[in-house]
């Protein structure tokens, strides 16, 4: 289950999150898949996300935007985290650079 811990930080906040990480799909569909060569984990091709927040994640979503903008944060290839897949491919970064 993942956790998060917030602490307050020069004019916002930092939050502390614990993410379950896994290598492997579950059994099931994803699994099968992954097993026929469908869907590839790690060096595979690139994933397309389209999705939809409602109004507590989209608010959230956007002050993590405000706080990425205000640090200045980069993404891995040093261009400043500015839109909205921005945000997402450096979320995705930090997780991987940890989850190794």
């Amino acid at each position: 289950m993942a956790k998060a811990a917030k602490s307050e930080a020069g004019g916002g906040q930092t939050v502390a999150i614990t993410l379950p990480i896994a290598f492997q799909p579950a059994e099931g569909y994803e699994a099968q898949q992954a097993a026929e060569g469908r869907v590839q984990l790690g060096d595979g091709p690139r994933t397309h996300i389209d999705a939809m927040l409602g109004p507590v994640e989209a608010a959230a979503f956007m002050h993590l935007r405000a706080g990425l903008r205000r640090d200045n944060a980069k993404l891995a290839c040093g261009r400043p985290v500015w839109s909205n897949p921005d945000v997402l491919r450096w979320l995705m970064q930090q997780v991987a650079a940890q989850a190794v």
